[in-house]
């Protein structure tokens, strides 16, 4: 049985706009970087506890300023913190917008097999009765390398 729980096709004008809209994000933030697999791995990480310390620090760093490394710049701290915030809430935003996107192309795509599986084993049962299935069978088996002449199993 087939759920069929989204049956849509977005007019090729909503696509355009949204790769449009993505664009738009991305030169929004010029300053992204990539890093490498190495860099990721060596990096400190933002945690909770972490979090809390850097913010410990900004404000000790403000209230004594002579507990400050020469070296350190307190005022681009800050700009890092408050963009790691800033950062941090649109990531929420785009991880949860990219499940969403995920789970219905599963979903859309589990549908989508599972029919392309039925059309299989009906021209299966029927390509000696029916004339011309024969070749649509042999294209359509291509997809199961390995397995027998009619050995296709319905789910």
């Amino acid at each position: 049985m087939n759920i069929n729980a989204v049956n849509e096709v977005l007019p090729q004008p909503v696509v355009d706009n949204i790769h449009f809209e993505l664009d738009d994000v991305r030169a929004n933030l010029p300053f992204l970087v990539n890093l490498s697999f190495g860099q990721r791995k060596k990096a400190f990480k933002m945690s909770h506890k972490r979090y809390n310390f850097v913010s410990v620090a900004i404000d000790a760093a403000k209230i004594e300023p002579q507990a400050v490394p020469s070296w350190i710049d307190v005022a681009a701290i800050q700009n890092d913190f408050e963009l790691s915030n800033q950062l941090f809430a649109i990531e929420n935003k785009l991880e949860s917008l990219l499940l969403d996107i995920k789970d219905t192309r599963m979903q859309i795509g589990a549908e989508a097999l599972k029919s392309a599986s039925d059309i299989y084993v009906h021209v299966n049962k029927a390509k000696d009765r029916i004339a011309g299935l024969e070749g649509i069978y042999d294209n359509l088996k291509k997809a199961f390398p390995g397995r027998g002449k009619g050995k296709v199993k319905n789910e």
